[in-house]
């Protein structure tokens, strides 16, 4: 394979390059990302990507359309991974709960594919990158990225869409170790575009930056453990109990941003894997939760389904 898949087989098995579709081949391409309603017609849409690494580097253009990332299209998926765009025609309208904002030719945006948003698009084209949120230093929160524009003046904006279309005319000649050395040399620029300042008044500083990072990643690396907690992170990197909650206020506090890691977990495994016929059980204790009754409650609350209901549906043929 020449590094060429359509997005959907870029995240699960393979496939090759479709090129232009037609309205129903590229509902097939993309509906482990949004569902599509066209918003004129003739319709059409063409796609073209490479695998860089664990990054999915997509070309895309078409007419207009409207893309709607809702609950629903979030539990069929289990995607974890940020969506960064920026359109080199058209632009687009992000609707993020009741608030809406103008994304113009050459902003680069992050939205998070955990969270849910709609993009209404013109006629368009551009570039993607879906990223898995661990790549990005930050490593978990997707709440800080989610909705992020970052305007085309910037400087740093302009130094990443120019290496996006780099990517452009050097991924499709670019062998496999070359494009895996892209994927990284993307995912760290992206890190710093996004990451390594906020425009936020309430964003942590540089140091609280730094240490939410190491936190993230050993929240990641520990999430099976159900003695993982704010006492433990406190002793562990030496910070007050008030640091902590400065750094984790928008994910609803330490124990909030664990039990949704968690939760992720536990959906990508039912949505990815659903024939595994794990234990529910089993599958509860694996992803840090006590019990099965606890991990039953929450995961419904979050998803509107009963994890045994969740995998059913993700083993029906679609």
């Amino acid at each position: 394979m020449d590094g060429r898949e359509s997005v959907q087989a870029s995240l699960h098995e393979g496939a090759d390059n479709l090129g232009s579709v037609d309205l129903a081949g590229w509902r097939a391409v993309v509906e482990s990302l949004f569902d599509i309603d066209p918003l004129e017609t003739p319709f059409h849409a063409s796609i073209e990507t490479f695998r860089l690494g664990e990054i999915v580097f997509a070309i895309t253009e078409g007419s207009s359309q409207l893309f709607v990332r809702d609950e629903r299209v979030i539990a069929r998926s289990g995607a974890d991974q940020v969506l960064v765009q920026m359109y080199t025609r058209g632009g687009f309208e992000c609707s993020i709960g009741d608030q809406s904002h103008i994304v113009e030719v050459g902003d680069i945006s992050c939205l998070d594919l955990s969270q849910p948003f709609t993009s209404k698009a013109p006629a368009f084209a551009a570039f993607s990158l879906l990223i898995p949120r661990r790549m990005l230093g930050l490593a978990t929160d997707g709440g800080v990225l989610h909705g992020r524009v970052l305007p085309a003046q910037l400087a740093r904006a302009r130094v990443l869409g120019g290496h996006l279309r780099t990517l452009a005319q050097a991924s499709p000649i670019a062998d496999q170790f070359d494009r895996d050395v892209l994927g990284m040399l993307t995912a760290t620029l992206c890190e710093a575009a996004f990451v390594g300042r906020s425009q936020s008044p309430e964003a942590p500083g540089d140091t609280d930056r730094s240490m939410f990072a190491e936190i993230g990643r050993y929240i990641e690396a520990n999430l099976a453990d159900h003695t993982l907690s704010a006492e433990r992170l406190a002793d562990e990197f030496g910070a007050s109990r008030a640091t902590l909650y400065r750094m984790f206020r928008r994910s609803g506090g330490v124990a909030s941003f664990i039990r949704e890691r968690r939760l992720d977990l536990a959906h990508r495994a039912l949505t990815i894997d659903p024939a595994a016929r794990e234990r529910i059980s089993i599958l509860a204790r694996r992803c840090g939760f006590k019990n099965e009754d606890t991990f039953a409650r929450a995961f419904k609350e979050r998803y509107g389904a009963a994890p045994t209901k969740q995998r059913n549906q993700a083993l029906r043929p679609r």
